[in-house]
């Protein structure tokens, strides 16, 4: 009787969108039983790369040893339709992991981001920006996303991390994901306390976006060690700050009274779906059964 062959990658990494997805990619991929050799691979949403098929999906995890797990991390995942679905078809004993951040901040951040992607006009405020495209508003919904994972997989193989309580503790915070993936939980990753990709508008766009292309090129090398120590040091966000111009307005509170009475119900949601009140989230009420 032959074993059932292993399917690569044995975990990934769904999202959301501006809620750690960077720095949990670093701190996982600097565990020396993980191994997860390309970034944003968004194989299962980008129709182009998944009608590559999944030899070619497969193929980008052949750099792994025998004995890591694989793993991959894509930000596009959780709010995307078809990935869900796609992702179970390929492996159904994959572990997910998906870090949640507080709506508003969430889709502030979007924002900032947006901008410095050239996405969005550089001028245009928040408050107008959430009412005229909606999609920043989206991405910090979470229930309906999280139930479409749910609907395929079991729920022993979704983590639900919540990134605000991953700054108050880091290291505790990426041990969990350890224990999550069955490897040395005693490890302690020296990009823990390190802040990266930190929202900020870009001065220039290429520029920005050639850190991005350098730092893909060190990965593909497996040259992660000095991309680390270029991170950990401090340089690649001396040239990222270099290339920022100002913050865009900060929101009014106002505006954020608003969007958390926006968000309130999705937020009940996902407090159900965890099974925990959102305690890092205390603008929101807990409800009153305390569940």
């Amino acid at each position: 009787m032959t074993s059932k062959p292993r399917l690569r990658p044995d975990f990934i990494g769904l999202g959301a969108q501006r809620s750690g997805t960077a720095w949990l990619y670093n701190c996982l991929d600097e565990h020396p039983a993980l191994c997860l050799p390309e970034k944003e691979v968004n194989y299962f949403v980008h129709d182009d790369k998944f009608r590559r098929g999944s030899e070619w999906y497969i193929a980008r995890f052949k750099s792994c040893g025998a004995d890591q797990l694989a793993g991959e991390m894509s930000s596009l995942y959780l709010h995307h339709p078809d990935a869900p679905r796609r992702i179970h078809d390929h492996n159904p004993d994959v572990r997910l992991i998906v870090s949640l951040r507080e709506p508003v901040d969430r889709a502030y951040s979007g924002y900032v981001n947006q901008i410095s992607a050239g996405e969005l006009p550089p001028d245009i405020p928040f408050e107008r920006a959430v009412d005229e495209f909606p999609d920043i508003l989206q991405k910090s919904r979470y229930a309906d996303a999280l139930e479409r994972f749910l609907d395929v997989f079991p729920r022993e193989r979704l983590l639900i991390l919540i990134y605000d309580e991953g700054l108050e503790d880091p290291e505790a915070f990426v041990q969990g994901i350890y224990r999550f993936l069955d490897v040395d939980d005693a490890f302690v990753p020296k990009m823990a306390h390190v802040q990266i990709n930190v929202g900020r508008v870009a001065r220039s766009v290429w520029a920005d976006r050639s850190l991005d292309t350098a730092g893909a090129v060190l990965r593909k090398l497996r040259l992660q060690g000095p991309l680390r120590w270029l991170k950990k040091s401090g340089v690649v966000g001396a040239l990222r700050s270099a290339n920022a111009e100002a913050d865009p307005a900060p929101m009014s509170d106002a505006t954020r009274r608003r969007l958390r009475e926006h968000f309130a119900p999705d937020v009940a949601r996902v407090a159900d779906i965890i099974g925990r009140p959102l305690e890092a989230w205390p603008a929101y009420p807990v409800r009153s059964d305390g569940a």
